[in-house]
C-alpha cells in the first residue's frame, strides 16, 4: 500500500509538471490519473499474481469503472478555461457531488486493495476534494453494512475453518461490530461459559484480492 501511495504521489507530480506553471490542476484530475496508473503499475510490476494475469484483469476492471469519471474531469477542466473563479468553483462543486458515490461504488465493488486505497483517501484533504472525502469516510468502519457480508456467509467459513470447534461458540450475532477490508467482527458467546467473546471472521478471498 506504501509503494502504490508512493506512485500515486509522484504521478499526480509527473502529470502536473506537464501544463504550464500557471495553471494550477484540480485535484481530482490528477487523483484519478494517479490511482489508475497506481493500479496498473501494480499489475505491471507487482506480485506474482500480476505476472499470471490476474491483477492486470483487475487493473483493467479498475480503469473500467474509473475512465468515465477521469475523462468527464479532465473535459470539464478543458471546458472551464478562461472562465470566472466563481463559475469555475461552483461546477467543480457539481461534479464532486455527482461522482463522490461512484468513487465509493468503486471501492465496493473491487474490494481488498482499493477498499484500503479509499479508506486512506479518506484522510487526504491535500490530495482529494471534500465531497470524495466525505463519501470514503464510510469505509472507515463507522458503517459496517457497506462492507459486511451476510451472516449465512459468516457461518459457512466458520464451520470450513473450525469444523467441529464451532460449536464453542454459540449466540453469533448477525449484526457485525466492524467491517474493514480483510474481515469482519462479530459478538459471540462460549457455549461452555457463556463468556462474551469478539469472533473476527477474515473473508475468503482476502488474500487473493490483495495479490490482485
Amino acid at each position: 500500500l506504501d509503494d502504490a501511495l508512493g506512485r500515486l504521489a509522484a504521478t499526480r507530480r509527473s502529470l502536473s509538471a506537464r501544463f504550464p506553471a500557471d495553471l494550477k490542476l484540480p485535484q481530482p484530475t490528477t487523483a484519478c490519473g494517479a490511482l489508475g496508473a497506481s493500479a496498473l503499475a501494480c499489475g505491471l510490476w507487482g506480485p506474482s499474481a500480476y505476472r499470471r494475469g490476474a491483477g492486470l484483469v483487475r487493473g483493467l476492471r479498475f480503469w473500467r469503472l474509473a475512465l468515465p469519471i477521469y475523462a468527464e474531469y479532465r473535459l470539464t477542466q478543458r471546458l472551464l478555461q478562461g472562465r470566472g473563479e466563481e463559475e469555475r468553483q461552483h461546477r467543480w462543486d457539481n461534479l464532486h457531488r455527482r461522482h463522490a458515490p461512484r468513487i465509493m461504488r468503486l471501492a465496493l465493488n473491487l474490494r481488498g486493495f482499493y477498499v484500503k486505497l479509499g479508506q486512506v483517501a479518506s484522510t487526504r484533504r491535500d490530495m482529494f476534494p471534500g465531497p470524495w472525502i466525505d463519501e470514503l469516510r464510510g469505509l472507515q468502519g463507522e458503517h459496517p453494512e457497506l462492507l459486511a457480508r451476510p451472516v449465512r456467509e459468516v457461518h459457512r467459513t466458520l464451520r470450513r475453518e473450525l469444523g467441529p470447534r464451532m460449536e464453542a461458540l454459540k449466540d453469533l450475532q448477525a449484526r457485525p461490530l466492524g467491517a474493514a477490508a480483510t474481515a469482519q467482527v462479530h459478538r459471540a458467546r462460549l457455549a461452555a461459559s457463556g463468556q462474551a467473546v469478539v469472533v473476527k471472521v477474515q473473508y475468503p478471498e482476502a488474500e487473493r484480492l490483495y495479490r490482485q
